[in-house]
């Protein structure tokens, strides 16, 4: 089963978390899916909006972070693998909140030259 159609479900998280990594268990990855900044802003932005809770951003950056078949975009790797470290494992860094997911935005923002949010 070709899987790339869940794989970018979960990265650009269109749809329901849980049946989106359902989605993702099944079958075995045939390609993969490179994780970029856009990914990490619109997730956030859906936390800042209200349209996630914190507990889901924490569920989705887990999934997306241990998700073999998700590769991180070469030019922001180290940004990227700290933003899924940090917002995966909120027992090591704190509770994910909207200040931490603000904090993020700019953070992308800068680093990529876009710091007006979307």
């Amino acid at each position: 089963m070709n899987r790339r159609g869940p794989l970018e479900d979960l990265v650009h998280w269109r749809g329901a978390l849980p049946v989106l990594l359902q989605a993702v268990r099944q079958g075995h990855v045939a390609t993969s899916v490179v994780f970029g900044c856009d990914h990490v802003v619109a997730a956030l932005e859906k936390a800042v909006s209200g349209l996630v809770t914190p507990d889901e951003l924490v569920a989705w950056a887990q999934a997306v972070h241990f998700e073999d078949g998700v590769d991180i975009e070469d030019a922001y790797q180290d940004l990227l693998t700290q933003f899924l470290f940090e917002v995966s494992s909120p027992e090591l860094f704190g509770p994910v909140t909207a200040e931490t997911c603000e904090r993020w935005l700019h953070t992308i923002g800068g680093a990529t030259g876009n710091s007006e949010r979307r």
